[in-house]
């Protein structure tokens, strides 16, 4: 969830927006933005958080008791074991 929130932030600033950016960032670079603070401080960091979504919706039920990997869709392609066992 928080990577979500992140990730929509960095966005908003991204795309001019400018509120919070002071505190988050400091003051010099909210006020100058350099092409380079949006492209890797702020496209960067949303799309490593949006990795992050991806990595979490993949893997969330590895450690759900009953969970089958070999029955779900996108099961973690390196997981220990793709067979279910009968407790």
């Amino acid at each position: 969830m928080w990577c979500g929130s992140f990730a929509g932030l960095h966005l908003f600033w991204a795309f001019g927006g400018s509120v919070g950016l002071a505190s988050s960032a400091g003051r010099d670079l909210a006020v100058r933005r350099p092409t380079s603070f949006d492209i890797f401080g702020l496209y960067g960091t949303a799309l490593l958080l949006v990795v992050g979504i991806l990595i979490i919706a993949v893997t969330r039920d590895l450690e759900r008791p009953g969970a089958c990997a070999a029955g779900r869709p996108y099961s973690w392609p390196l997981s220990v074991s793709d067979s279910c066992y009968e407790v």
